[in-house]
């Protein structure tokens, strides 16, 4: 018989996955409206950036553009990144300026842009 596992968070009780689902709910709550530009909010969530999203994911085969890896299905396994970002002038939706990368690579990217606009 398969045994469940069980965890339990001080807040919230007892959960059956990695991470309690409602600090995880609180954590993104809190990341959408102090981390994340809200201009680009809208982007995300258009129709027409999941459509330029699943044609850049089906262009490269599920492999990263940068290490060459198989990347997974689910959006936490990849990224489809902007080669140069919106706020730097790159375009939304341009097929040109989209990559697939695997998660480790664009931590990789984002930190490198990150360090670079911050002059270090």
């Amino acid at each position: 018989m398969p045994s469940i596992s069980r965890r339990i968070c001080n807040k919230h009780g007892i959960y059956e996955s990695n991470r309690c689902p409602k600090c995880k709910q609180t954590s993104n709550k809190t990341y959408d409206t102090t981390a994340r530009d809200q201009s680009q909010k809208k982007v995300y969530n258009s129709k027409r950036w999941n459509t330029a999203r699943k044609n850049v994911i089906i262009n490269a085969l599920f492999k990263c553009a940068l290490c060459g890896d198989t990347v997974g299905v689910k959006p936490k396994d990849h990224a489809v990144d902007h080669i140069k970002e919106i706020r730097d002038g790159g375009s939304k939706y341009e097929y040109n300026n989209l990559q697939l990368l695997c998660t480790y690579c664009h931590g990789r990217k984002t930190a490198k842009e990150v360090r670079a606009r911050e002059g270090r």
